[in-house]
């Protein structure tokens, strides 16, 4: 199974130039039905995928660069980067309905095996 990505956006760069522009997922009507502390609970505790430099993406709404690092994150059928939570949070960005609807059947809870996924990994 492919997973699904969302959080990747056109505005990081030309090598983004297939993804969406983040202006299309601002919302704050459909942002505002959100059980927020539910979702961001889960969205931070997904499996981590990988880790990579955050000065790669800077705040595509502020422009800022910060340094440190972005995890890409899953729940084993959606990936996104962690910073995804700080859009939904403060700019209203929302999910596909499709993603919030399997959150949501999922009890908002990423399970056991998904969390631990690369937890044995020497880094």
């Amino acid at each position: 199974m492919n997973n699904k990505t969302f959080g990747f956006w056109k505005e990081y760069g030309k090598s983004y130039d297939n993804y969406p522009s983040i202006v299309e997922y601002i919302n704050k009507d459909i942002n505002s039905i959100y059980d927020k502390c539910k979702l961001i609970k889960y969205l931070t505790s997904g499996g981590i995928v990988c880790v990579t430099s955050n000065l790669s993406f800077p705040n595509v709404i502020t422009k800022k660069s910060t340094s440190g690092t972005l995890a890409i994150r899953t729940d084993g059928l959606w990936e996104w980067p962690d910073n995804l939570v700080e859009y939904i949070d403060h700019y209203d960005v929302f999910i596909p309905e499709e993603w919030y609807e399997y959150i949501k059947s999922n009890n908002f809870t990423v399970s056991e095996d998904v969390k631990k996924r690369l937890t044995d990994i020497d880094w």
